[in-house]
């Protein structure tokens, strides 16, 4: 992965975040609301998604490019059709997460054959989107609790991303300041 990795990481770890503390600290969990919270969350990852495959090469920019698109199509239809309510909600975050999770998850295994440095990242954000997805078809119906889990899942990624952002930016620094031996210089 090229240098801005880190950085264009960081920010889709903010997105997540923010719309996580958004969706826990507001009292409106119904149908709509998660509708249009999951809709421009989807908007906003995959723009970052599309910044992050721009700074990867080969099959993780593939893989990323393909996660944008799957997010940004969730989402325009979510925000499209955000009165359909929770069957829809749950229809579309299980089909976004399972994507976006089993392709995060692949890309993750990977690299960590490749010792890519984000591949620690991007196995258990792919993991834990993967079980959002099971999250998703397993749960009761109904409306709060999805929207509450969907808010949940969001600041735990977001939290794990930005967490995994500052690291690759921190081991890069080191990498740079070090001599070809390891040694700080």
């Amino acid at each position: 992965m090229r240098a801005r990795y880190w950085l264009f990481a960081l920010v889709r770890g903010l997105v997540a975040g923010v719309f996580g503390c958004l969706i826990a600290f507001d009292q409106d969990h119904t149908a709509q609301y998660g509708l249009i919270m999951f809709g421009v969350f989807g908007v906003l990852t995959a723009a970052t998604l599309v910044l992050i495959a721009f700074a990867a090469a080969g099959v993780a920019r593939v893989i990323f490019l393909v996660d944008a698109a799957v997010g940004l199509v969730a989402g325009v239809i979510a925000i499209a059709v955000h009165t359909d309510g929770l069957a829809l909600l749950l229809y579309l975050v299980s089909v976004w997460a399972t994507i976006t999770g089993v392709t995060e998850l692949y890309l993750g295994l990977r690299g960590r054959r490749t010792r890519s440095a984000a591949a620690r990242d991007c196995v258990l954000a792919g993991a834990i989107t993967a079980v959002l997805a099971l999250v998703f078809v397993f749960i009761p119906a109904d409306t709060r609790l999805a929207v509450g889990l969907f808010g949940a899942y969001a600041v735990v990624v977001g939290v794990f991303v930005v967490i995994g952002a500052l690291s690759l930016r921190f081991a890069q620094r080191a990498v740079e300041h070090s001599d070809e031996n390891g040694r700080p210089a």
